[in-house]
């Protein structure tokens, strides 16, 4: 059922009036894209776009992991961590049961009572203040794969109900067998929910042991020995394997919920116990809005809104870095004496921040940055520190007539700086990929430059230094005919599973060579390396046709 429902909900969202709607109206069209990572847009205008109100989506997550850390960070560590697990066997599922029925077979009453005592919990801990007053809370519903669903409650308390000693923890938290005179009902209740294993030496094929030890560290030692044992799954068990429970939460039950109502509410009195729920609801509270990242000033303003002091209008809050600037710039005016120099270097800092986010510094308006303060040679120092592996250059040595021939051949216009594009084809599994290896710790071994790119990740993970195509070309979001990318030099350039990637990303970078080196000719002073299979996987054209998917691919290229 409500796999239905949520398919339902997935078919709206990818309709593409139902994306128009929600791309432009809510997320602002092409900002929404570059969150989460996405700071160069890769994905714009080809994913489907989820939002907030949809449960478990990206927004969703991130919206209420936002909401928990605001909470700890504005009131301070956890109190309490409350957990509550749904039993199937529950009286209000069991009575409900038609004959021969099981609790899996209904799934729509346990969802029901589940949430029904989710609700209930909740009106405990924070409206009737089980354990005090509640400053703030956060809780999450966790949907096991293999099992029920259990609830887990983050409680901040209040200065005034704060735990500050033994007695008050012993108050509220028991982790010992209880009392049989004291409580009657509630030694059965902790026997049959909260013991823990057998575990460890008593059971070595527990689910819960790792390396011959409990992972939840049962039997705990530092327990009170008063003599008490149960026996439960034909073992003696002591206070070491009772789990952490409240006497009171665990002996609750929706009934006596309703006997308590009855006693402190007149009204309750006029409904049978199956009336109930139709007469008793919780109301929801409202939010402030979500800002996400993306979004630019608007997130940069809430963030201002909550440092600053007393402002009174939008340029006092922009004037919050001259309270710092001194301290933050104490080293540079240090070892620097002219202004000009510290303000490049603080430039130079701050683009590097920036570009480490994908962006570029001179999309904020600041002040322009010196070409003699740029770091030009990052990259490329980066790349001469790619080493080879000892083991790769062996490699040599067992390579077959036909990879030999390939190498030397390949070698050879390394060796004599003569460009020249080369296409290794084969299906997989045919040693692409060692060959790879062997030209590339030869040609580190000579003291050049030799680059490995892929068009997936996992095939360029696989490579020495590896990257995919886009990061290491710094090709363009939107591909054309014209377009052009950022490069650096290098003796060999290896780019596999090329037959994946869309011919204008090979064009680019193409034009990209012959401005550098200032030639007509195709990858002119280069000696490139493509490989593939187009036996395999082409070109992504979105809701392409059999033509444009064809006309995508290198075979098409004017390379």
């Amino acid at each position: 059922m409500y796999i239905k429902i949520e398919s339902m909900r997935l078919d709206w969202y990818s309709n593409p009036e139902h994306q128009k709607i929600i791309r432009a109206d809510l997320y602002q069209g092409i900002l929404d894209t570059l969150d989460f990572g996405e700071t160069r847009g890769l994905k714009a205008g080809k994913r489907v776009i989820l939002s907030k109100d949809f449960l478990g989506s990206d927004r969703d997550v991130s919206c209420r992991f936002m909401d928990a850390m605001t909470l700890v960070a504005r009131y301070g560590r956890l109190d309490y961590f409350v957990t509550m697990t749904c039993n199937p066997y529950w009286p209000e599922i069991t009575e409900l049961l038609l004959p021969g029925q099981t609790p899996q077979d209904r799934p729509d009453i346990v969802a029901r009572v589940y949430r029904a005592k989710l609700l209930d919990l909740h009106d405990i801990l924070i409206n009737k203040g089980h354990f005090g007053k509640v400053a703030a809370w956060a809780h999450v519903t966790e949907f096991q794969k293999r099992g029920l669903p259990h609830e887990h409650f983050l409680l901040i308390m209040d200065s005034s109900a704060k735990l500050s000693g033994l007695d008050d923890y012993d108050k509220y938290i028991s982790a010992e067998l209880p009392d049989p005179i004291k409580y009657p009902v509630l030694p059965r209740l902790v026997c049959k929910h909260m013991m823990h294993g057998p575990c460890g030496t008593l059971n070595t094929k527990c689910a819960c042991m790792l390396n011959g030890n409990c992972r939840f560290k049962y039997p705990w030692q530092l327990r009170r020995e008063d003599g008490q044992k149960v026996f439960i799954r034909n073992k003696w068990l002591d206070n070491r394997w009772v789990v952490p429970y409240n006497p009171t939460l665990l002996m609750r039950s929706m009934l006596t919920e309703f006997f308590m109502m009855n006693r402190e509410d007149p009204h309750a009195h006029r409904y049978l116990y199956r009336e109930f729920p139709e007469h008793y609801t919780w109301s929801k509270s409202k939010k402030l809005v979500y800002v996400n990242p993306a979004e630019g000033e608007m997130y940069y303003l809430r963030v201002l809104l909550n440092h600053v002091r007393g402002p009174t209008s939008f340029i006092s809050l922009q004037t919050v870095f001259d309270k710092h600037f001194d301290a933050m710039a104490e080293d540079y005016q240090r070892t620097h004496a002219s202004d000009k120099s510290v303000l490049q270097l603080v430039l130079k800092d701050i683009a590097n921040i920036v570009k480490s986010m994908g962006k570029d510094i001179n999309n904020y308006g600041l002040l322009e940055l010196h070409e003699s303060a740029r770091d030009y040679y990052r990259e490329l120092t980066e790349e001469r520190k790619i080493g080879y592996d000892e083991e790769d250059l062996k490699r040599i040595e067992t390579l077959n007539a036909e990879q030999s021939y390939g190498f030397n051949e390949i070698l050879a216009h390394v060796v004599n700086k003569k460009g020249k594009d080369f296409f290794v084809d084969g299906p997989g599994g045919t040693a692409k990929t060692y060959l790879y290896k062997a030209l590339l710790a030869k040609v580190h071994s000579l003291g050049e430059i030799a680059i490995a790119t892929a068009t997936s990740g996992i095939a360029a993970s696989i490579m020495p230094g590896g990257r995919t195509a886009h990061s290491r070309f710094k090709i363009p979001i939107k591909l054309g005919d014209n377009s052009i990318c950022n490069f650096t030099k290098t003796s060999l350039i290896i780019w596999d599973e090329v037959a994946m990637t869309r011919r204008q990303a090979v064009e680019t970078l193409d034009r990209s060579l012959q401005d550098i080196m200032g030639c007509i000719k195709p990858f002119r002073g280069k000696v490139m390396i493509f490989g593939g299979d187009f036996r395999q996987v082409l070109p992504v054209v979105p809701r392409g046709t059999r033509a444009q998917i064809t006309d995508a691919t290198l075979l098409r290229s004017y390379i």
